[in-house]
């Protein structure tokens, strides 16, 4: 999809296959600015977002989250978050409003505590507890719980495409909970598991570099 850039991918090491690490950035380019939920959270204490499993080309581990900073400055939210992801069965544009039944399988608590200061715009949350994502068994759940009313700091990089969309967004505390075609551009700091069989070739190919080395040293 249009809306998905890979970005500042790796080097092969340890049996993982080339490209394997790097930051996958969705939803970008950017639209506009949103300040939910991280400059303002009055009244939205808990936010959503699903991301289409067509957005990731197979299983990642994720270790950190990231949000980009579209003007304004300050802050983000200053109290304690709560980020749980989760494969889920729940639809891009077609959250529930009843937050709670958008969970599915695989739902684990990656972060619990207060958010790292911005670092050259970028919002970057290291998960406490990596996450393991198959596309195979779902959509991609993010649910954002914070237990502070806040309003302040920048608006951060924003993204709606009715016509392609690659997520969407809930969040409660209206009198009219909000589901809708839109979101925060996300980058999702991954690294796949290893190709079968890597591992193996990895091993073949010391096995080989020492017998080379070893050879060259007895001609010496």
């Amino acid at each position: 999809m249009g809306a998905v850039a890979a970005l500042a991918f790796g080097a092969w090491l340890g049996g993982v296959a080339p490209g394997s690490a790097g930051t996958l950035v969705i939803g970008a380019p950017a639209t506009g600015q949103n300040f939910i939920p991280f400059g303002s959270v009055a009244g939205f204490p808990e936010y959503q977002q699903v991301y289409a499993k067509g957005d990731f080309s197979g299983t990642q581990t994720i270790n950190d989250i990231e949000f980009y900073v579209y003007s304004g400055s300050g802050a983000p939210n200053t109290g304690v978050v709560t980020i749980k992801l989760s494969e889920t069965s729940a639809p891009v544009n077609g959250l529930s409003t009843t937050l709670s039944a958008n969970f599915g399988t695989n739902t684990e608590t990656v972060f619990h505590g207060l958010l790292p200061p911005l670092a050259g715009g970028v919002l970057e949350i290291a998960l406490s507890t990596p996450y393991t994502y198959n596309p195979a068994s779902g959509n991609l759940l993010l649910d954002i719980v914070e237990a502070t009313p806040y309003t302040g700091g920048p608006g951060f990089e924003f993204s709606s495409d009715p016509a392609d969309p690659v997520f969407s967004r809930g969040f409660s505390g209206q009198t009219i909970p909000v589901a809708n075609s839109s979101g925060l551009v996300t980058g999702f700091v991954v690294a796949p598991g290893p190709t079968p069989g890597a591992g193996l070739l990895g091993l073949a190919f010391l096995i080989v570099a020492g017998a080379m080395i070893k050879a060259r040293a007895e001609k010496a």
